[in-house]
């Protein structure tokens, strides 16, 4: 009964962590995966009068997903982990602009395509405005956050 559970059947501590990560962590590793593949395509569509608004709005909407799916992970290990809500809300913020240098970095490899110090600004008004989307949020998303019990 005091068993932690995701779906609340009680299974072992492997499967546990197997199922948390799959719920928790593999979202935001499929969503990495996903802006690491497209970052690497040297041909982007050219979207002419309204180029710079979508391509530079595409930046903003993927790393606020990002915070958003990084957070939900830190989060729901909050409780296990002895997190405080202000680290919640830090780590998924330091690790989303860690990797939008990164993919920046990995730009300036690719063929035709060139690192912009403007496209890590506008991932951080992403990442800063999905951070005030969930401030706002958090009270009236708590069953979507939150997992039943914490697990180890």
């Amino acid at each position: 009964m005091g068993e932690c559970s995701i779906n609340g059947k009680g299974e072992g501590p492997s499967g546990r962590r197997a199922a948390h990560f799959f719920l928790y962590w593999a979202p935001p590793l499929a969503w990495m995966a996903l802006l690491f593949y497209l970052s690497s395509q040297s041909n982007l569509p050219n979207f002419e009068t309204y180029d710079l608004v979508v391509k530079k709005g595409a930046h903003i909407t993927v790393y606020g997903v990002l915070y958003f799916l990084l957070f939900r992970a830190f989060h729901t290990r909050r409780p296990a982990r002895g997190l405080s809500l202000p680290r919640t809300y830090l780590y998924p913020a330091v690790l989303s602009l860690l990797f939008a240098i990164s993919d920046e970095i990995h730009q300036s490899f690719v063929p035709f395509r060139t690192a912009s110090f403007r496209d890590v600004i506008i991932d951080c008004v992403g990442i800063f405005l999905m951070y005030l989307a969930i401030r706002k949020a958090t009270p009236f998303l708590g069953r979507f956050l939150r997992k039943p019990r914490p697990c180890p």
